[in-house]
């Protein structure tokens, strides 16, 4: 049908909105995000927004530079959140749903502990959890998802639990 340029080095992951009607990249070499309009054809529209991160992290091997690995939106689609494996941070991002637009959120980031590397996230189906997969620290763990400023809670007294990637994780309410 088509194709768009991702407008970074290494794309590594694609999602869509909730509503189909724009598809969110992550670009590992590049270290970005970008947004897609998907037209009603099911073709792509050149990007909508394009978002460079910037910094580094603990492993001046491996986190010399930022390296987005993952990006999907939350579960009412107002924010789109990217791990990035280079700067151990999950980005938060005003995500407009009409535009296909990334804008900083507050908080802008949630940071992870040095070197541990995010990977990729998932929601929990009643949408108050997200669990992160390390690839460097090779955990798995769950936040608390705040819904009304799209935040991620990681304190012990907010619901922050660790696993080792390779156990799973039970409950029906998705927490520890």
């Amino acid at each position: 049908m088509n194709q768009a340029a991702t407008r970074g080095a290494g794309p590594c992951h694609i999602s869509l909105d909730k509503s189909g009607k724009f598809a969110l990249v992550a670009n590992y070499d590049g270290g970005s995000v970008a947004t897609f309009p998907v037209h009603p054809d099911g073709t792509l529209g050149e990007a909508a927004d394009f978002v460079e991160h910037r910094g580094s992290s603990a492993d001046k091997e491996r986190q010399a530079a930022p390296h987005a690995h993952w990006i999907g939106t939350s579960p009412d689609n107002r924010f789109a959140l990217a791990a990035d494996l280079g700067l151990d941070e999950i980005l938060i991002y005003h995500f407009s749903a009409t535009k296909g637009t990334l804008a900083p959120n507050d908080p802008a980031f949630a940071k992870l502990s040095p070197g541990s590397g995010p990977r990729h996230l998932a929601f929990h189906p009643n949408g108050k959890f997200v669990y992160l997969l390390t690839e460097m620290e090779d955990s798995v763990t769950a936040f608390a998802y705040k819904a009304s400023n799209g935040s991620l809670l990681t304190t012990a007294a907010n619901g922050f639990c660790s696993y080792h990637a390779a156990q799973r994780l039970q409950g029906p309410e998705g927490g520890c």
